[in-house]
């Protein structure tokens, strides 16, 4: 009875780090995973470009009035599916050496439908990224995630400081096609 007015679910992560000579050199493993039963038994599962191209007032409320409101139709899109409830499956691994960071993740979303039918959501992304003024990228050990780099000469006025900088490069694939579908599905790739 909960299931068709309320929703609850549950999720778990863990990691470890296998080798690790502090943020300079280190291996990260990691896996997650969550079960979800939806609120009014529905799971849309939605994507645009990875890149910022204004609010969407299609995916929550508009928040600052100033920047553009512009709808970025969904490039994929399986609809609003009609759920019992989904599993959500993470492994994700990424390794530091130096300025270098390559990371990458991979996710399945089993989707139990309420008309019987299942369908598996696979995605997965690849990371990399250079600092090229020699930086080491942080490395938070309590949460098992990468995070900023810290320029060692921050840019300022009448210091001539040049900051960091960083070559980055990403590619990401979703396939969000699957049977009896409310929307299109469809896949995307993104390189970035």
């Amino acid at each position: 009875v909960c299931g068709h007015w309320g929703a609850w679910g549950t999720a778990a992560r863990l990691t470890c780090l296998p080798y690790y000579e502090g943020d300079e050199r280190l291996i990260h493993v990691g896996a997650d995973y969550s079960f979800n039963d939806p609120a009014r038994d529905l799971v849309p599962f939605v994507t645009t470009g990875e890149a910022f191209a204004g609010q969407n007032p299609e995916f929550g409320p508009a928040g600052i009035d100033f920047l553009p409101i512009v709808a970025i139709p969904p490039f994929a899109n399986t609809g609003a599916i009609p759920t019992e409830h989904t599993n959500l499956i993470n492994l994700e691994a990424a390794a530091a050496w130096g300025p270098l960071v390559v990371q990458s993740e991979m996710r399945w979303a089993v989707v139990d439908q309420l008309n019987g039918a299942r369908n598996t959501f696979p995605g997965f992304y690849a990371h990399a990224r250079y600092v090229l003024t020699g930086e080491i990228v942080e490395y938070d050990e309590a949460n098992g995630v990468f995070g900023a780099v810290t320029p060692d000469v921050p840019v300022g006025w009448g210091r001539g400081g040049a900051g960091a900088w960083e070559l980055a490069a990403r590619v990401s694939h979703l396939d969000l096609n699957g049977e009896l579908l409310p929307g299109p599905g469809r896949q995307l790739t993104d390189v970035t």
